[in-house]
């Protein structure tokens, strides 16, 4: 059975008395990143484009309910209990248990081990089952540990496996020895939201909000090695030096501290004053912060899609970044790539398109356009047909 959407895309809908069970566990939590945005984005696609099936998300309470709201065939169940394995394999099954799901589609590279209905897993990626020496916050690496132990274990009772790249399920076939045909390529999108069409006074008050300055290198800190921030840091030296004029650096989700500590290490101490640290910025709030930036650099190793890539394209901000992975995938031909383990080569893309302004309207154009191929409505409607083939 079919229906039309607005957009008059063939739709798929299920037996309506089917009931599809979402595990989204981390949708609340105050500092969201790349698991849960893409968990949450789906939802919201999911809840536009179908009326008609019954769904239940389930979510571990926390500060941000206000990210995903019911309706009428939306229930969301909050499942207490931690820590994360525990949530997992114990409290989320006893929820779960004749609920008559039809399936459970678990969103975050993991799944329940023993649950008596079809279950779908997104993998974004198989980074710990890697041997790369890539390392995090602690946390971080516990919930490496975690996923490899459960992942090689879940596998085969799982009627279908998602990822978001071809470079990332050929990795999951190589590293898990999945069959071709359970494996289901449906990459991420970007949303509207991120335009660059915002009004002067609405980028202005934000980049008050923030005290970022007039003009601006955006970079994403994290912790863990393969985002690569010394590499950026060390680019961003290099374009200091070279550049007639350079402008500041803004490292998000990351402190002073940190900053400061890294600088040292690096013996780039002089750094310290072109560098801002305005901390973690909310989803909603990136988009502002994307427009005011003059260009994003993202020199990551080792990326399953790289969500932060399109969204800055669409924003209309050109990016530098690596030419490693699925980053090329995702970026086409919009991107200026750099080898990331060679800091001169990302800040001779810096350098390239900031002092070039028809090669940098190149690439902003290139980049929008780019953006526009990724949609998340998109996106829902193939896990729609997934979820009507799995429960057929």
């Amino acid at each position: 059975m079919l229906r039309k959407s607005s957009q008059n895309d063939i739709l798929p809908v299920l037996d309506p008395s089917m009931t599809i069970g979402i595990e989204a566990q981390r949708v609340f939590r105050d500092r969201k990143h790349g698991i849960e945005i893409v968990a949450l984005e789906l939802i919201h696609a999911l809840q536009r484009l179908d009326k008609v099936n019954q769904y239940h998300i389930y979510v571990k309470p926390d500060t941000q309910k206000q990210s995903l709201s019911p309706t009428e065939n939306f229930t969301i169940i909050p499942v207490k209990g931690a820590p994360y394995p525990i949530w997992e394999q114990y409290h989320l099954p006893r929820k779960i248990k004749d609920r008559g799901l039809g399936l459970l589609h678990s969103t975050g590279n993991t799944a329940p081990l023993k649950i008596s209905i079809p279950k779908i897993v997104t993998l974004h990626d198989v980074i710990y089952m890697e041997d790369n020496g890539y390392r995090g916050s602690t946390y971080q690496d516990f919930g490496n540990l975690y996923r490899r132990w459960v992942v090689p274990r879940i596998i085969d009772s799982c009627a279908a496996v998602i990822t978001v790249s071809q470079w990332e399920k050929s990795r999951i076939i190589n590293q898990l020895g999945i069959p071709e045909e359970k494996m289901h390529l449906i990459p991420n999108a970007v949303n509207v939201r991120f335009n660059n069409k915002y009004e002067l006074h609405e980028l202005e008050s934000v980049r008050e909000l923030y005290h970022l300055p007039s003009a601006f290198i955006l970079c994403l800190g994290n912790a863990a090695s393969r985002k690569n921030t010394v590499a950026s840091i060390q680019a961003y030296d290099i374009y200091t030096q070279k550049a007639s004029d350079p402008v500041p650096m803004v490292i998000l989700d990351y402190n002073r501290a940190q900053l400061a500590f890294l600088l040292k290490t690096l013996g780039k101490e002089d750094l310290m004053d072109r560098i801002h640290t305005p901390g973690y910025i909310p989803t909603q709030r990136m988009p502002f912060i994307y427009n005011l930036a003059s260009l994003f650099l993202f020199t990551s190793l080792r990326e399953s899609f790289g969500l932060p890539i399109l969204e800055s394209m669409a924003c209309g901000t050109p990016v530098v970044t690596s030419d490693l992975s699925a980053i090329p995938e995702t970026g086409g031909s919009a991107a200026w790539y750099g080898n990331p383990n060679d800091p001169e080569s990302v800040a001779y893309g810096m350098l390239s398109l900031l002092q070039n302004s028809n090669l940098y309207e190149m690439f902003r154009e290139k980049g929008l356009k780019r953006a526009e191929n990724f949609s998340w409505d998109n996106t829902a409607t193939k896990v729609l047909e997934l979820y009507k083939k799995t429960i057929g």
